[in-house]
């Protein structure tokens, strides 16, 4: 566990005035309790907090020979050997204690720490829960703790509601410094685009008054949830939808938030497309709640494709290497610098393809490009630890994983030979959705396809995804059809609008645009029923799946702001250019000044940049110059806007000579910087020197390059905006 968490642990002072509530637990004043024990106690605690844990647990074993039950020891000693690095010392400690006092807090909240260092996660599930129950009043910094290694566990299994809701109760129940910590992960989940917007932004729970029936285990519901048990709470709900209201749309929605809330999210999904099914009658809520369940089920491991790994050994690696090398269905890739905790050093990594990659000509099309199907590691011995070399192929389970592993064997012959202890099958090393298969851009482009082109054929697969990919893909949440096919279905627009803000989610993810509303408007979806918002609480209230329904030009000027910033920290790239957009044409007489005009149309024209929208960006980037050349002292701003024309230029190798000379020769000798930068360029985008004036290839150093999505450690007014890779 991080240390910060264990300050309850090791900081903890007990106050030794004799008229204070006796650090036992008992509620009892010191004098009155446990006072023949304070003199002693009292130099366990400054020892303890001296950071002296084996000379407090000296005295404290003393002290258990006589007082081996008493709290006040048992809690000290514990929090002692955990100082000491001694976790399964302390929970064995304490579990002799619980046996005799179940209900005791701070035993509770200790237990729950020494399993989760001794055993580790999911082992110390049950134990956390029981410290969520008991500990919460008594030890808010311990259990703020374990809800935040909690969030982080849910994190990395990409349960991501868990994560999230976990991080809320670390921020609710810690000190200033875990607050201060939980927030700045709070901050980084919510604007993740690889987190799908119905996940991120939180979820309110929703109203229910249940039958007098069911009142009573609806309240010990509520209790538990407060307290963070959503996994016993939901079950306790369920008995009461089942046996007293089983058609309630709030009472299954509540439940499944309870259920993703801990984690079990295939539960959850279950009760949401109830609860979704139950609201037809309201559309857009019942869209919001399927969108969720679908959203969850596309998380359940065993609704997804494996992702395997199958090992091999090998004893002469340079020579694998040199045949890998000749392969010309394999191409070799950089590879990571070696990251600490590595056990063996990686010698090569190679890209599987499908076929031999084709020679470039003017015109390439997707079908021309080979698509990568799995990679090929090669890791070197470790002699230290006595680890021999061996070759891992990594695709996704099928096909793939086949023609990766034939691929291996066929080039390499008996070079290599399948690991005696690795599974026939391989192990599992992740899992993909195969909802978003349509949307994986698996093409090898090999760097002698000029950058213009590249770009291009980026947009053409963006076209054939919004096209025919995603529409004639059989979707799980659509029983295994296509949109295409249920789109005549009345009873399947619910499910099919659902579908459709999943995908919106996974364009998020790939950092463009989907033509969402186009495509509700072809499967005969009402368009979105507006929000009109009252308040600037009603508009922080609402979820991020709600934020896009918005009437924003109903705001005034300040909530529209707030629209803008939600969606652009959110990285809802919809939203987003919708509003920029907005504030650009029809809301421009309120800008402030020239400077906020500006800066809005550079956020635009990136949006539109990184959706491949050229022509839009483009022109935005023509206003941007005519108001730039009216400006004094604007001569940093025209490099700007005119790298961010450099990128849409790509296709239009005239052009591209005539700004990289015009950058290079007029703006370069003002700005030695940019001369790195555009160097920097030419060896990132893989482009021809446009000419030969002095421009070198990056063995300088180009650490200053900046973009719109990388922090600069460069001072104010001196960072050059760079355009991204096309």
């Amino acid at each position: 566990m991080n240390s910060t968490r264990l300050t309850a642990v090791k900081d903890a002072r007990m106050p030794m005035d004799p008229y204070t509530i006796c650090p036992c637990g008992s509620g009892k004043k010191l004098k009155f309790c446990c006072q023949s024990l304070s003199n002693e106690m009292e130099k366990v605690e400054k020892l303890i907090d001296n950071h002296q844990p084996r000379m407090a647990l000296q005295i404290l074993e003393k002290l258990a020979k006589t007082n081996g039950q008493n709290p006040w020891v048992v809690t000290r000693q514990a929090a002692s050997l955990m100082s000491d690095d001694r976790a399964a010392d302390a929970k064995n400690v304490l579990l002799m204690f619980l046996r005799h006092r179940s209900d005791h807090p701070s035993a509770n909240a200790l237990y729950a720490m020494a399993t989760l260092q001794s055993d580790g996660l999911p082992e110390a599930r049950k134990a956390i829960r029981r410290a969520f129950r008991f500990s919460i009043a008594a030890e808010p910094v311990i259990v703020a703790g374990l809800a935040q290694y909690l969030a982080e566990y849910h994190w990395q299994l990409e349960q991501f509601m868990a994560a999230r809701q976990h991080m809320v109760m670390a921020l609710q129940l810690g000190n200033e410094n875990q607050r201060q910590e939980v927030l700045q992960l709070l901050t980084e989940f919510d604007a993740d685009a690889s987190v799908p917007f119905s996940f991120r932004g939180g979820q309110a729970i929703p109203p229910y008054t249940p039958p007098e029936a069911a009142a009573e285990k609806v309240n010990k519901a509520q209790r538990l949830a407060s307290v963070g048990c959503w996994g016993d709470a939901a079950t306790l709900l369920t008995e009461a939808a089942e046996q007293h209201d089983p058609n309630s749309t709030n009472l299954w929605r509540l439940i499944g938030l309870f259920r993703a809330w801990d984690g079990e999210e295939a539960t959850a999904a279950a009760a949401l497309h109830k609860a979704a099914e139950l609201d037809s009658a309201n559309f857009e809520a019942a869209v919001e709640t399927e969108a969720l369940a679908q959203e969850l089920d596309r998380n359940v491991p065993e609704n997804c494709t494996k992702l395997r790994t199958a090992a091999y050994d090998t004893e002469q690696v340079s020579r694998l290497l040199g045949k890998l090398d000749e392969s010309p269905l394999l191409v070799k890739i950089p590879s990571q610098p070696p990251q600490e905790g590595d056990e063996q050093p990686v010698a090569g990594i190679y890209a599987v393809l499908d076929r031999q990659s084709a020679d470039y000509r003017p015109g390439l099309t997707l079908r021309d490009l080979s698509r990568i199907v799995g990679r090929i590691t090669v890791l070197d011995s470790n002699s230290e630890k006595a680890l021999p070399p061996r070759v891992l192929t990594t695709a996704l389970e099928g096909k793939k994983l086949t023609h990766t592993k034939s691929t291996l064997e066929t080039v390499a012959g008996d070079l290599v030979h399948r690991a005696p202890n690795d599974p026939p099958e391989g192990s599992i090393v992740g899992v993909e959705r195969p909802d978003d298969e349509p949307m994986t851009f698996d093409y090898y482009m090999p760097k002698s396809i000029p950058a213009g082109d590249r770009r291009r054929l980026r947009r053409e697969f963006l076209d054939m995804c919004w096209g025919e990919g995603w529409k004639k893909h059989p979707l799980r949440a659509l029983g295994g059809k296509t949109p295409a096919e249920v789109a005549a279905d009345p009873n399947s627009k619910i499910k099919l609008a659902a579908a459709i803000d999943c995908l919106e989610a996974v364009a998020d993810d790939m950092n463009t645009t989907a033509p969402i509303e186009a495509l509700r408007q072809e499967f005969g979806i009402p368009a979105f029923n507006l929000i009109t918002i009252t308040n600037d609480n009603h508009l922080q209230s609402l979820t991020l799946s709600q934020l896009r329904r918005v009437d924003v030009r109903s705001l005034n000027l300040e909530m529209f702001k707030l629209v803008v910033q939600r969606a652009s920290l959110a990285r809802m790239g919809r939203l987003a250019n919708h509003a920029l957009k907005m504030w650009l044409v029809e809301r421009d007489s309120e800008f402030s000044s020239d400077d906020e005009r500006l800066q809005i149309m550079a956020s635009f024209a990136d949006l539109n940049s990184r959706s491949l929208h050229d022509a839009e960006a483009m022109e935005w980037n023509k206003k941007a110059r005519q108001i730039i050349d009216k400006l004094p002292n604007a001569f940093e701003r025209v490099v700007e806007w005119k790298l961010r024309e450099l990128q849409l230029q790509l296709s239009d190798k005239e052009k591209v000579n005539s700004l990289f000379r015009e950058l290079w020769e007029v703006y370069g000798a003002k700005l030695p910087r940019l001369r790195q930068i555009l160097a920097g360029i030419i060896e990132e985008l893989g482009i021809e020197r446009p000419f030969d004036q002095g421009i070198v290839t990056t063995t300088t150093d180009v650490g200053g390059l900046w973009s719109p999505d990388a922090p600069s450690d460069a001072p104010a007014g001196q960072k050059l905006w760079l355009p991204e890779n096309g």
